[in-house]
């Protein structure tokens, strides 16, 4: 099976998950806590492919570093990730 490589949003260590596992619960090796679970997922080469076939909806955020309305949303995005988790899953682009 395939691995990805995932940040942990809570500690920011790297943990190996095979593709077939992301829609499930993934704990960090590290912190023991859920890595997907109310995060935004920022869409990379290495991870697209599990973000896209995942079972859950994908509310996919397009934004610009660059950009000052973005900026001001994010914090909002990451809310809505956190409220609803297990119903969909946020990514950024």
């Amino acid at each position: 099976m395939s691995r990805v490589s995932l940040e942990c949003p809570f500690c920011a260590k790297t943990n190996q998950i095979e593709l077939h596992q992301l829609d499930g619960a993934n704990q960090c090796n590290h912190c023991n806590k859920n890595i997907t679970d109310g995060c935004v997922m920022p869409i990379l080469p290495h991870n697209v492919n599990a973000i896209t076939s995942s079972k859950l909806p994908v509310l996919i955020y397009f934004w610009g570093a660059n950009c000052s309305n973005c900026k001001v949303l994010m914090p909002i995005i990451e809310q809505v990730a956190k409220q609803c988790s297990g119903k969909y899953r946020v990514a950024s682009v």
